[in-house]
């Protein structure tokens, strides 16, 4: 995950935890609730697709698929006024990743993690399963938590829950994925 991919969720918690009015022609729109920060979530998540594209001149399939399923879930969550569908969001999506983490190692016989990141560094298959099966176990516990959080606290901790860990869960599994490499690298320089 890039970090302007964390920008969505950044305005998603401060559009819910700053109420305010805002008038847009004839219209109001009151902030500090679920709905605001989903309608927030989704327009971020747009902005930041076409920011990629400009810069990028391109934009990934996992970040299609991403700006695509915000859309859906936050929209019935907004027309619906139903806001289970945001806060299974998380679980629904980890789950998933973790699922295709797996399966790709499964139905390609190659894992995950070396398809992504093969052409930067060299690691012994052994290690490239490793980091696979752990990023299939943090996808997976991130889903529980989520679970977790979502029916034992209120809508307010879910939020800051969602605001702070996004950025803490990247950071731990860029630093675990880094500590699991890191001895092999130094092996592959040297044997060079």
């Amino acid at each position: 995950m890039q970090f302007l991919e964390l920008i969505p969720i950044t305005f998603m918690g401060l559009t819910y935890f700053i109420e305010t009015t805002i008038e847009v022609g004839p219209y109001q729109i009151e902030t500090g609730n679920i709905f605001a920060a989903t309608t927030a979530l989704m327009i971020a998540t747009v902005l930041v697709y076409i920011a990629q594209w400009v810069i990028n001149k391109s934009v990934t399939k996992q970040q299609t698929m991403l700006t695509l399923a915000v859309l859906v879930i936050g929209g019935l969550t907004v027309v619906l006024r139903n806001e289970t569908f945001i806060y299974l969001k998380p679980t629904i999506f980890n789950w998933a990743f973790a699922l295709l983490v797996l399966g790709i190692g499964y139905f390609k016989q190659k894992p995950a993690a070396e398809m992504l990141m093969g052409s930067q560094m060299q690691l012994p298959s052994n290690t490239w399963r490793t980091i696979s099966y752990y990023w299939a176990l943090h996808f997976f516990i991130v889903g529980v938590l989520n679970l977790v959080v979502v029916y034992s606290f209120s809508e307010a901790f879910w939020v800051s829950y969602k605001l702070i860990t996004a950025f803490i869960y990247t950071i731990l599994m860029v630093v675990i994925t880094i500590a699991i490499a890191y001895p092999h690298l130094k092996e592959t320089d040297n044997n060079q």
